[in-house]
């Protein structure tokens, strides 16, 4: 989601109100901007600026935002072993199960392509095996 105000526009309201020539609660007004707005924004290039207070800068706020995506990455790449393990110990037809483990860990809400690479799992044959009907033998065994 894009800010709401352009960075120029948040850079000038901080210059005003650093200035001090006039209330913050003035500046916002003329600005059309709610009174907590000019703080916010002063804080947050104070942390910028000099990395002041307990706030973290903006460059910081994007490497905490990218790890914490790739540990939810790894996390569901861990998950993926688990499950294999558990699903292995109960069936012996690898591929079929290894399609259906990929099937189940994307309904899960996990990347179908992580979850191929590491059961081994070619992604052209996981959706060749997903458009195929499923025989009702197997129905009957599985389902």
């Amino acid at each position: 989601m894009p800010a709401p105000h352009l960075p120029e526009f948040r850079l000038r309201a901080v210059q005003l109100a650093r200035e001090g020539t006039a209330p913050v609660a003035k500046i916002a007004r003329d600005l059309g901007i709610s009174e907590s707005r000019p703080r916010t924004w002063m804080a947050q290039a104070d942390a910028d600026e000099n990395g002041a207070g307990r706030r973290l800068a903006g460059a910081e706020k994007r490497e905490l935002a990218e790890l914490r995506g790739r540990d939810r990455l790894l996390e569901q790449e861990n998950e993926i072993p688990r499950r294999a393990a558990a699903c292995f110990a109960r069936e012996n037809v690898f591929p079929q199960i290894a399609f259906r483990l990929a099937r189940e860990l994307a309904a899960d809400g996990m990347d179908a392509a992580a979850a191929g690479r590491a059961l081994g799992v070619p992604r052209s044959g996981y959706y060749e095996w997903k458009e195929r009907p499923v025989p009702a033998l197997v129905k009957r065994a599985w389902w």
